[in-house]
């Protein structure tokens, strides 16, 4: 994506979104969905999917990402 033009990229169907990160090297947005699901987005593919689902007496409260480290 070059990020010289101005782009928008609507991600919709999302439900209580939280805890947003982005990785500029692969240009995924990573985030927290319903307070039990880590789902990666990217913004070249428009495509989104779960990577870790907690179970239902858990509550993701933080989480990061490490390009550098992949």
């Amino acid at each position: 994506m070059d990020m010289q033009q101005n782009h928008k990229v609507y991600m919709t169907e999302l439900l209580y979104p939280t805890l947003v990160r982005i990785d500029w090297l692969t240009e995924n947005v990573y985030f927290v969905q319903n307070f039990r699901d880590i789902v990666v987005c990217n913004l070249n593919a428009k495509r989104c999917a779960t990577i870790y689902s907690a179970n239902v007496h858990t509550t993701i409260v933080a989480f990061e990402i490490d390009p550098c480290s992949g």
